[in-house]
């Protein structure tokens, strides 16, 4: 009997999982999945509600004892076991930037849906804290950036969803940011008028000086002298020289020193 629940369990998976549906809420130790009719399966910590047939997320169907969504993992809050939720996390994906993680999920359905948490861990099983401060607005897409992941870090992510019976989570995902050195960004726009942007990413914390320096190596503006965090910053220069004066057109360069490494680029202002 035991042999035979298992091989049911194993052909509901093939054919109650759509391909690219990532795991879905809690807990991740799969238990008993019926391939149809109603009821649940408890594996010690979380229950299953049981498959009704349809293969695609979302669908409701009629069992013999319940209604249900397919394939639907649920969580246990204490002893309270509330209905099952109508909330399916279809896609939940990340990708690493200069500007930290950025997380990125859909969902099926956002009916009675309060809004989103995201946690994060230095291991998959255990430790995962919530980095968001307020709720993240409930919808069908969502997007969040962890700008505090760090870089050569691995980290493991988690995203709750949020409804009046409690908090339900997706399967926990892993980013390994890459280790990343000082870098000194082309300005943009260039050539430019009346002002340019100018970018550089930090691996650390550090005192930094950005200058503008004219063809003559004289300094004409000083855009930043100060310990800035680890990560991407941005600054503005105007054209204008530490006086406030209106520079002329020509090629200037910009120097960024941060710690004992320094860098140079050149710009043009065309009037």
């Amino acid at each position: 009997m035991r042999l035979f629940c298992r091989l049911i369990w194993c052909l509901s998976v093939v054919f109650l999982v759509p391909q690219g549906v990532m795991a879905q809420g809690y807990p991740l130790e799969k238990v008993n999945v019926v391939g149809s009719g109603g009821g649940s399966s408890f594996n010690g910590s979380g229950y299953l509600r049981d498959t009704i047939g349809e293969a695609f997320v979302g669908v409701m169907g009629n069992g013999g004892s319940n209604n249900n969504r397919s394939g639907y993992w649920y969580m246990v809050d204490g002893m309270h076991i509330g209905p099952t939720s109508a909330v399916f996390i279809t896609s939940f994906e990340l990708e690493s930037s200069l500007r930290g993680v950025v997380l990125a999920w859909r969902i099926g359905h956002a009916d009675g849906l309060a809004g989103f948490n995201v946690y994060r861990s230095a291991r998959e099983n255990g430790g995962f804290e919530r980095i968001n401060e307020v709720l993240i607005g409930a919808g069908e897409t969502g997007e969040y950036l962890d700008g505090d992941a760090r870089p050569g870090r691995e980290y493991w992510y988690r995203l709750g969803a949020v409804d009046e019976d409690g908090e339900f989570f997706s399967a926990a995902i892993m980013a390994r940011t890459a280790p990343r050195e000082l870098t000194l960004f082309p300005n943009y726009p260039n050539p430019f008028n009346p002002s340019t942007t100018v970018s550089f990413y930090l691996p650390e914390r550090v005192h930094v000086v950005l200058t503008i320096y004219n063809v003559h190596g004289q300094r004409v503006k000083s855009l930043a002298d100060e310990a800035r965090d680890f990560g991407l910053h941005e600054l503005v220069w105007d054209g204008t020289d530490d006086r406030g004066n209106a520079t002329s057109s020509g090629v200037y360069f910009y120097r960024l020193t941060a710690g004992r490494k320094s860098i140079t680029r050149k710009l043009t202002m065309l009037k």
